[in-house]
């Protein structure tokens, strides 16, 4: 890996009228009604697969309920029809949580959101699941390390860069770098995690 360039977070959100309103309260009514808690997205894609990697590592069991996209979900679970939805971004449900019709009960991003500094990430909570729309850059085996030394040191100058910063902003786009080891490193943890969810 060269190096990630820009990360989001999947979110776990629910409309207010659940019997549970933060990540404790979400574990303890799964595990008082096996099989009752459902959340709304579509299957096998991030939101899916962190959701279910979430709920393996906390020992409860989700019930999903297929949806097209965010566009689908958030009303599903605005509606009642389904307990939570898995977005997959803040944008999505930004909206909801200004105006107090939807609160967020986990992140799974490696730090708090700044935008909603109050909802815990799932790693802070003691379930090492990430789960971050990324961007990021790689190349294929048996490329020169001495290429991708330059490589990855012409990444970091590029995010690090005002203009850069400036411009994905505009686009909606968090920047967050990782350095090439790091990066890695994510891949890795992540392909741990879904493994055992997708298809399931």
């Amino acid at each position: 890996g060269i190096g990630r360039v820009a990360a989001g977070s999947v979110l776990l959100v629910a409309n207010m009228k659940q019997p549970f309103s933060d990540a404790k309260g979400l574990i303890s009514y799964a595990k008082a009604n096996p099989g009752k808690v459902s959340f709304s997205g579509v299957k096998n894609v991030l939101p899916y697969m962190t959701a279910q990697a979430f709920a393996n590592a906390a020992g409860i069991k989700f019930k999903h309920i297929p949806a097209k996209g965010d566009a689908g979900a958030v009303p599903m679970a605005l509606g009642g029809h389904t307990n939570l939805v898995a977005s997959s971004s803040l944008n999505a449900v930004a909206s909801h949580l200004e105006a107090g019709t939807m609160t967020a009960i986990v992140a799974f991003s490696e730090e708090r959101l700044p935008e909603i500094p109050k909802t815990p990430t799932a790693i802070e909570l003691g379930f090492n699941v990430t789960g971050s729309p990324w961007t990021g850059i790689a190349v294929a085996k048996g490329v020169p390390e001495a290429i991708i030394t330059k490589l990855r040191a012409e990444l970091k100058a590029v995010v690090a860069n005002p203009d850069f910063v400036v411009r994905a902003t505009k686009a909606k786009t968090t920047v967050s770098y990782l350095d090439g080891p790091s990066f890695e490193k994510q891949w890795e943890r992540e392909f741990t995690n879904f493994k055992g969810v997708v298809g399931k």
